[in-house]
């Protein structure tokens, strides 16, 4: 089965480094933010991806450090 990559999902993991790497030391709200942006203004994903990627996005914001790479993980999942 193949399935279509969402260029815009790719585009924001190549532009978004930081919140895909569990290393990064810094705050990554406002990233999380202009994520949401973009996601909520592109009609390449579906209602219920969206909902799907806003549940794990306030997940990654309100986890616990340890946590980040987990989620991040599910992001990226979420947005290839």
């Amino acid at each position: 089965m193949f399935f279509k990559k969402n260029k815009s999902g790719l585009k924001i993991i190549e532009d978004y480094k930081n919140v895909f790497d569990p290393n990064y030391e810094g705050s990554i709200s406002d990233d999380l933010v202009e994520i949401t942006t973009i996601i909520q203004n592109d009609d390449g994903f579906k209602t219920n991806k969206k909902l799907e990627i806003y549940d794990v996005i306030s997940k990654l914001t309100n986890c616990r450090k340890n946590d980040r790479k987990k989620y991040a993980r599910k992001l990226e999942k979420l947005l290839k």
